[in-house]
Protein backbone atom coordinates (compact mmCIF):
# COMPACT_ATOMS: atom_id res chain seq x y z
CA UNK A 1 0.00 0.00 0.00
CA UNK A 2 1.46 3.28 -1.05
CA UNK A 3 0.22 6.22 1.09
CA UNK A 4 0.56 9.93 -0.32
CA UNK A 5 -0.47 13.17 0.38
CA UNK A 6 -3.39 13.15 -2.15
CA UNK A 7 -4.06 9.26 -2.82
CA UNK A 8 -3.56 5.79 -0.99
CA UNK A 9 -3.09 2.73 -3.75
CA UNK A 10 -3.09 -0.67 -3.15
CA UNK A 11 -1.86 -4.08 -4.90
CA UNK A 12 -1.99 -7.57 -4.21
CA UNK A 13 1.13 -9.14 -5.13
CA UNK A 14 3.51 -12.81 -5.64
CA UNK A 15 6.90 -12.90 -6.21
CA UNK A 16 5.69 -15.06 -9.84
CA UNK A 17 4.35 -11.94 -11.03
CA UNK A 18 6.86 -9.62 -12.83
CA UNK A 19 7.49 -6.67 -10.94
CA UNK A 20 7.23 -4.42 -13.90
CA UNK A 21 3.87 -5.62 -14.76
CA UNK A 22 3.07 -4.57 -11.11
CA UNK A 23 0.17 -1.66 -11.63
CA UNK A 24 -2.54 -0.65 -8.71
CA UNK A 25 -5.41 -2.56 -8.69
CA UNK A 26 -7.26 0.45 -6.44
CA UNK A 27 -7.23 3.90 -4.81
CA UNK A 28 -8.88 6.45 -2.56
CA UNK A 29 -8.15 9.78 -1.11
CA UNK A 30 -6.03 9.26 1.23
CA UNK A 31 -7.84 11.87 3.45
CA UNK A 32 -11.14 10.65 3.38
CA UNK A 33 -10.04 7.06 2.70
CA UNK A 34 -12.53 4.72 3.96
CA UNK A 35 -10.06 2.57 6.16
CA UNK A 36 -12.57 -0.40 6.81
CA UNK A 37 -12.91 -1.08 3.66
CA UNK A 38 -9.68 -0.94 2.51
CA UNK A 39 -9.43 -4.63 4.25
CA UNK A 40 -12.02 -6.82 2.74
CA UNK A 41 -9.86 -7.98 0.23
CA UNK A 42 -8.56 -11.52 0.86
CA UNK A 43 -5.91 -11.56 3.70
CA UNK A 44 -2.20 -11.46 2.42
CA UNK A 45 0.81 -13.30 3.81
CA UNK A 46 2.74 -9.96 4.31
CA UNK A 47 1.69 -6.59 4.43
CA UNK A 48 4.11 -3.48 3.25
CA UNK A 49 3.02 0.41 3.62
CA UNK A 50 4.97 2.90 2.43
CA UNK A 51 3.46 6.38 4.33
CA UNK A 52 3.98 9.62 3.28
CA UNK A 53 1.04 11.10 4.72
CA UNK A 54 2.35 11.27 7.82
CA UNK A 55 1.99 9.36 11.36
CA UNK A 56 -1.83 9.81 12.37
CA UNK A 57 -2.58 8.05 8.98
CA UNK A 58 -0.43 5.32 9.71
CA UNK A 59 -1.49 4.65 12.88
CA UNK A 60 -5.38 5.05 12.11
CA UNK A 61 -4.75 2.71 9.03
CA UNK A 62 -2.78 0.28 12.36
CA UNK A 63 -6.01 0.64 14.42
CA UNK A 64 -8.17 -0.60 11.92
CA UNK A 65 -6.06 -4.02 10.93
CA UNK A 66 -8.19 -7.05 11.46
CA UNK A 67 -7.36 -10.00 13.94
CA UNK A 68 -5.79 -12.48 12.09
CA UNK A 69 -4.31 -10.45 9.49
CA UNK A 70 0.13 -10.15 9.31
CA UNK A 71 1.33 -7.03 11.47
CA UNK A 72 1.64 -4.13 8.98
CA UNK A 73 5.55 -3.23 7.32
CA UNK A 74 6.02 0.28 7.28
CA UNK A 75 9.00 0.27 5.13
CA UNK A 76 12.05 3.13 6.38
CA UNK A 77 14.71 4.37 4.08
CA UNK A 78 17.75 2.13 4.06
CA UNK A 79 20.69 3.79 2.42
CA UNK A 80 22.62 -0.08 2.52
CA UNK A 81 20.06 -1.61 0.77
CA UNK A 82 20.69 -2.67 -3.26
CA UNK A 83 23.01 -0.92 -5.13
CA UNK A 84 22.05 2.73 -5.08
CA UNK A 85 23.72 5.06 -2.46
CA UNK A 86 21.79 7.95 -1.43
CA UNK A 87 22.98 11.56 -1.35
CA UNK A 88 21.25 12.51 1.27
CA UNK A 89 23.18 12.75 4.27
CA UNK A 90 20.20 12.74 6.58
CA UNK A 91 18.41 9.59 5.05
CA UNK A 92 15.45 10.13 7.41
CA UNK A 93 14.39 12.96 6.15
CA UNK A 94 14.67 11.10 2.65
CA UNK A 95 10.76 10.39 1.45
CA UNK A 96 10.37 6.45 1.21
CA UNK A 97 8.59 7.22 -1.92
CA UNK A 98 11.17 8.36 -3.67
CA UNK A 99 13.67 5.65 -2.07
CA UNK A 100 10.92 2.96 -3.48
CA UNK A 101 10.90 5.06 -7.10
CA UNK A 102 14.75 4.97 -7.53
CA UNK A 103 15.01 1.46 -6.77
CA UNK A 104 12.21 0.22 -9.17
CA UNK A 105 13.63 2.21 -11.90
CA UNK A 106 17.48 0.87 -11.03
CA UNK A 107 15.56 -3.10 -11.71
CA UNK A 108 13.96 -1.56 -14.83
CA UNK A 109 16.83 0.11 -16.19
CA UNK A 110 20.09 -0.14 -14.85
CA UNK A 111 21.71 2.96 -16.50
CA UNK A 112 21.49 6.43 -15.41
CA UNK A 113 17.85 7.86 -14.85
CA UNK A 114 16.43 11.07 -13.91
CA UNK A 115 13.09 9.60 -11.84
CA UNK A 116 10.20 12.33 -12.02
CA UNK A 117 7.21 11.83 -9.37
CA UNK A 118 4.72 13.97 -10.41
CA UNK A 119 1.95 14.88 -7.60
CA UNK A 120 0.93 17.26 -5.30
CA UNK A 121 4.76 18.21 -5.37
CA UNK A 122 6.99 16.90 -7.96
CA UNK A 123 10.19 15.85 -6.72
CA UNK A 124 13.05 14.68 -9.05
CA UNK A 125 15.88 12.13 -8.29
CA UNK A 126 19.13 11.75 -10.35
CA UNK A 127 20.81 8.51 -10.85
CA UNK A 128 24.10 7.95 -12.63
CA UNK A 129 25.29 4.57 -14.34
CA UNK A 130 27.11 3.34 -11.13
CA UNK A 131 23.55 3.78 -9.37
CA UNK A 132 24.89 6.73 -7.59
CA UNK A 133 22.26 9.28 -6.56
CA UNK A 134 23.25 12.96 -7.13
CA UNK A 135 20.38 14.57 -5.17
CA UNK A 136 17.11 15.73 -6.58
CA UNK A 137 14.74 18.65 -6.78
CA UNK A 138 11.49 18.97 -5.16
CA UNK A 139 8.54 21.75 -5.99
CA UNK A 140 4.77 22.34 -6.19
CA UNK A 141 2.77 20.07 -8.60
CA UNK A 142 0.72 21.36 -11.00
CA UNK A 143 -2.40 21.98 -8.40
CA UNK A 144 -0.37 23.83 -5.92
CA UNK A 145 0.94 26.10 -9.18
CA UNK A 146 -2.38 26.67 -10.05
CA UNK A 147 -4.00 27.23 -6.93
CA UNK A 148 -1.10 29.52 -5.59
CA UNK A 149 -1.34 31.59 -8.79
CA UNK A 150 -5.03 31.73 -8.12
CA UNK A 151 -4.79 32.45 -4.43
CA UNK A 152 -2.29 35.82 -4.66
CA UNK A 153 -3.62 37.12 -7.91
CA UNK A 154 -7.54 37.42 -8.23
CA UNK A 155 -7.64 38.60 -11.42
CA UNK A 156 -6.08 35.03 -12.62
CA UNK A 157 -8.46 32.08 -12.82
CA UNK A 158 -7.62 28.57 -13.12
CA UNK A 159 -8.89 25.15 -14.05
CA UNK A 160 -7.03 21.94 -14.53
CA UNK A 161 -8.32 21.17 -18.55
CA UNK A 162 -5.90 19.88 -20.69
CA UNK A 163 -4.99 21.75 -23.22
CA UNK A 164 -2.71 20.16 -26.54
CA UNK A 165 -1.35 23.27 -27.82
CA UNK A 166 2.04 25.26 -27.08
CA UNK A 167 0.87 28.89 -26.50
CA UNK A 168 -2.29 29.48 -24.68
CA UNK A 169 -4.81 32.41 -26.67
CA UNK A 170 -6.50 33.29 -23.00
CA UNK A 171 -5.44 33.05 -19.33
CA UNK A 172 -6.73 29.82 -18.27
CA UNK A 173 -4.73 27.99 -20.67
CA UNK A 174 -1.93 30.11 -20.16
CA UNK A 175 -1.60 29.28 -16.67
CA UNK A 176 -1.95 25.32 -17.73
CA UNK A 177 0.41 25.55 -20.32
CA UNK A 178 2.89 27.71 -18.07
CA UNK A 179 2.82 25.35 -14.90
CA UNK A 180 2.87 22.00 -16.95
CA UNK A 181 6.26 23.57 -19.43
CA UNK A 182 7.47 24.52 -15.64
CA UNK A 183 7.71 21.16 -14.66
CA UNK A 184 8.81 19.82 -18.10
CA UNK A 185 11.33 22.35 -18.37
CA UNK A 186 13.01 21.13 -14.42
CA UNK A 187 12.86 17.58 -15.94
CA UNK A 188 15.39 18.28 -18.93
CA UNK A 189 17.75 20.48 -16.48
CA UNK A 190 18.05 17.22 -14.37
CA UNK A 191 18.36 15.03 -17.84
CA UNK A 192 21.08 17.38 -19.50
CA UNK A 193 23.37 17.57 -15.72
CA UNK A 194 23.14 13.21 -15.61
CA UNK A 195 23.56 13.16 -19.45
CA UNK A 196 27.00 15.04 -18.84
CA UNK A 197 28.05 11.99 -17.28
CA UNK A 198 26.60 9.17 -19.09
CA UNK A 199 24.60 9.86 -23.03
CA UNK A 200 21.97 7.16 -22.17
CA UNK A 201 19.93 9.06 -19.56
CA UNK A 202 16.91 7.57 -19.40
CA UNK A 203 13.72 9.61 -17.68
CA UNK A 204 11.07 8.02 -15.85
CA UNK A 205 7.82 9.52 -14.80
CA UNK A 206 5.37 8.45 -12.06
CA UNK A 207 2.33 10.00 -10.42
CA UNK A 208 -0.96 11.27 -10.95
CA UNK A 209 0.03 13.83 -13.54
CA UNK A 210 3.11 12.19 -15.21
CA UNK A 211 1.29 11.62 -18.66
CA UNK A 212 0.42 15.35 -18.55
CA UNK A 213 3.82 16.41 -18.13
CA UNK A 214 5.09 13.89 -20.35
CA UNK A 215 3.45 15.76 -23.46
CA UNK A 216 5.64 19.03 -23.02
CA UNK A 217 9.03 16.86 -22.76
CA UNK A 218 11.27 17.76 -25.62
CA UNK A 219 13.28 15.05 -24.73
CA UNK A 220 11.96 10.89 -24.30
CA UNK A 221 10.74 10.30 -21.32
CA UNK A 222 8.56 7.39 -20.30
CA UNK A 223 5.24 6.81 -17.75
CA UNK A 224 5.95 3.99 -15.21
CA UNK A 225 2.39 4.32 -13.53
CA UNK A 226 3.32 2.74 -9.82
CA UNK A 227 6.96 3.01 -9.43
CA UNK A 228 6.71 3.11 -5.74
CA UNK A 229 4.33 0.06 -5.75
CA UNK A 230 7.19 -2.01 -8.18
CA UNK A 231 9.96 -0.56 -5.68
CA UNK A 232 7.71 -1.96 -2.70
CA UNK A 233 7.30 -5.63 -4.34
CA UNK A 234 11.68 -5.17 -4.93
CA UNK A 235 11.45 -4.91 -0.72
CA UNK A 236 8.80 -8.13 -0.42
CA UNK A 237 10.98 -9.85 -2.69
CA UNK A 238 13.95 -9.70 -0.48
CA UNK A 239 12.08 -10.51 2.60
CA UNK A 240 10.71 -13.87 1.76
Amino acid sequence: MDIGNTRTKWVYWDSHQPIGKLAAQGFVATRSMPLATLFQGPRPEQFYVANVAGESVGRRLTSHAPSGWPPLQFIRVDPHFGDIRLAYQHVESFGVDRWLAMHAAWELEHSSAVIADCGSAVTLDLLDAEGKHHGGMIFPGLSLMRSALAMKNHAVKVDDKRVEHSLGDNTLDGVNIGCETAIAGAIEYGMRYIAGLDMNVRCLLTGGDADRIQTRLRLHGSVCDDLVLQGMAIIARTRQ
